[in-house]
């Protein structure tokens, strides 16, 4: 479970109560948000690449792995930040 979705726990999780149907809540809506929302995200995506050329697609691609890289980068700096 994210953090995202482990901050909405506190808020309606009471002690004294069982754990188990908060719990359900929480999974059920999960499941429903991410089943409407993810796949939109796909077909959307599918559909722009499918309206690029060819070579903007390989940039597309270029561009996402430039930005991937360096966020690794700055969490890998961060992280020997913090240790050293």
């Amino acid at each position: 479970m994210g953090k995202s979705h482990q901050a909405m726990v506190p808020q309606f999780i009471d002690p004294s109560q069982p754990f188990l149907i908060p719990l359900l809540i929480l999974l059920v809506t999960y499941i429903v948000v991410d089943g409407a929302f993810l796949p939109g995200y796909g077909f959307s995506a599918s559909w722009i690449a499918s309206k690029l050329k060819d070579g903007a697609t390989v940039l597309v691609h270029r561009v996402g792995g430039v930005f991937l890289i360096g966020a690794a980068a700055v969490l890998g700096l961060k992280t020997l930040r913090e240790s050293a």
